[in-house]
């Protein structure tokens, strides 16, 4: 004799069973009727283009100008050399200080420790005017 309560679990399970193969050769009856009668399948989609790249990559390492700071050259032979990475030189501005900003970014970037690596100069506009140089393995 079964427990008491199992007996509807039994019912309900079978029940599902008898739903679900039904369900699926009602569906393989339509596809296949379906396939036949239509039309040839139009050419695949091109594949979705991957995401670009982040423009900038999470930074390795990062240089502040000011007191008690390194000269910039100085940093750059502490850090690792490596053909990926790429010095960023991003200057932050507030509103009517973009061209000063600019000029003092330019001026970091033509230091002679940045000859023979890659270098990007960004601008963007903040609450301060800051001058930030980063190492990011965001070349290539």
């Amino acid at each position: 004799m079964n427990a008491p309560g199992t007996s509807w679990q039994i019912m309900l399970a079978d029940l599902s069973i008898i739903l679900f193969l039904t369900t699926f050769s009602a569906l393989a009856r339509v596809e296949s009727s379906s396939a036949k009668a239509a039309a040839p399948a139009p050419a695949m989609a091109p594949a979705p283009t991957p995401p670009p790249a982040p423009l900038v990559a999470e930074p390795v390492a990062m240089w502040r100008p000011g007191p008690g700071t390194p000269p910039l050259g100085q940093w750059l032979k502490e850090q690792a050399v490596d053909a990926r990475m790429r010095v960023n030189i991003h200057g932050a501005y507030r509103p009517g200080r973009r061209d000063a900003v600019l000029a003092d970014a330019a001026a970091v970037s033509a230091d002679p420790a940045l000859q023979g690596r890659a270098v990007r100069l960004i601008l963007e506009p903040a609450n301060t005017d800051t001058i930030t140089v980063t190492l990011s393995f965001d070349q290539g």
